[in-house]
């Protein structure tokens, strides 16, 4: 779940739900003149977050992967688009979790900034499950009184 090449932050295994990324790549007739697009599959984005800038998510629900049409370079690997999806699911986890109001314009892949975030959040969404589990294996009063 982190291919990036710095050391994995704690919590992030909590952050994501264990959930990896699922995606659809699609490779268009001009390819590798223009880039593949990523769709991401599961998790997939809502359709709001299709609309709105803040999610790096385009209005057909591809990622948004580049700053301009050109920063693709027809050399490039395909692998380089799929560590970027990666680090996108990190940061919509991020987005999803309240910790973030908006992604990062050049993501994380080379920029370590979130990782303390990361823990954090995956930290306080480990406790807040552990709180909620806590609770579910608490009989109520009124199966109490049943008995």
């Amino acid at each position: 779940m982190w291919p990036l090449r710095r050391p994995e932050p704690t919590g992030l295994a909590f952050l994501l739900g264990g959930r990896g990324l699922q995606v659809e790549i699609a490779y268009r007739q001009a390819y590798p003149m223009v880039p593949p697009r990523i769709f991401p599959v599961d998790p997939r984005p809502e359709p709001v977050e299709c609309t709105q800038h803040q999610w790096h998510v385009n209005g057909d629900g591809s990622l948004c992967q580049f700053q301009t049409d050109t920063a693709w370079d027809p050399r490039d690997s395909v692998c380089d688009i799929i560590i970027k999806a990666a680090a996108w699911r990190v940061e919509y986890a991020l987005m999803k979790a309240g910790a973030l109001e908006q992604m990062t314009l050049h993501g994380i892949v080379s920029d370590s900034s979130l990782d303390d975030l990361i823990t954090i959040t995956g930290q306080q969404l480990d406790s807040t499950d552990a709180h909620q589990k806590a609770a579910e294996s608490v009989p109520s009063v009124d199966a109490e009184e049943e008995r």
